[in-house]
């Protein structure tokens, strides 16, 4: 636990700067920015802080996996790091990926807080209820984080496949690298055909907020509609081993790159 705590210090020390940037940005992207917007165009502030507040909560789905890389490649710079520890390769890389995971976190509430404050201070009404708006927000809110840990996996895989090819392709590894991550749809598309095809168990009820609207005071209407879907236990099974072998798989391989 020690040695946990630790590895935890030494990678907020990297990364709390970025934590407080991310701070700033989203309250830059829900309140500076539509303020500016609606004293020089005439845009209400509202509908601009919920519209780019959304958007920027979407796009927090990579923070985690830029905040991880960012790290990892700081390292790479004292490679002695990685040889002298006596912590193992799992638990160097198990630090950057819980501190990148736990500052999206933060940031993700932050931005869903300052939606709320924006929404609950102006005078401009919705067609919603500020409860209606909260139920949206934290289903877009938890989707982000989630998605935040595959995100994480995938990138670490290919940044790997790239430390493997750099002494080889030296400039051309970052292409080749890129190149193969542009095969990851491809990829995806014939795993899923493969999915489809096991049989599935444990079916779930996915919560999911059903046929919200809002229309805007100026006349204009913005409709948001989600149907109820289910979800099964054998999906997320295989999810989380399949993320599982990707993370060990690249932590070995790694460590092997670490070791050369």
């Amino acid at each position: 636990m020690k040695q946990w705590k630790g590895l935890m210090k030494k990678e907020w020390k990297t990364m709390k700067v970025s934590l407080y940037l991310v701070l700033i940005l989203n309250v830059t992207a829900v309140f500076l920015i539509p303020f500016l917007l609606d004293e020089w165009a005439g845009i209400p502030r509202i509908e601009v802080s919920i519209v780019i507040g959304f958007v920027w909560l979407m796009f927090q789905t990579i923070l985690a996996a830029i905040l991880l890389l960012t790290s990892l490649e700081k390292d790479m710079k004292q490679p002695e790091l990685w040889l002298h520890s006596t912590a193992s390769i799992f638990k160097l890389t198990g630090a950057k990926y819980t501190l990148s995971f736990l500052i999206t976190v933060i940031s993700i509430t932050w931005n869903g807080l300052l939606l709320i404050i924006s929404v609950s201070v102006g005078s401009h009404q919705l067609g919603v209820s500020l409860g209606e708006l909260i139920q949206i927000g934290i289903y877009f809110a938890g989707l982000s984080a989630l998605s935040t840990i595959p995100y994480m996996v995938i990138a670490f895989f290919f940044w790997t496949i790239y430390q493997l090819l750099k002494p080889y392709l030296k400039t051309f590894a970052s292409a080749v690298s890129f190149l193969l991550f542009l095969l990851l749809p491809a990829f995806l598309g014939l795993l899923q055909k493969f999915v489809n095809q096991l049989p599935r168990f444990g079916e779930l009820p996915f919560p999911m907020p059903n046929n919200l609207a809002w229309a805007m005071e100026s006349g204009g209407e913005a409709s948001f509609y989600f149907e109820s879907g289910d979800i099964y236990a054998s999906d997320i099974l295989l999810i989380i081993v399949l993320i599982a072998l990707v993370y060990v798989g690249s932590t070995k391989w790694f460590e092997k790159k670490v070791r050369l």
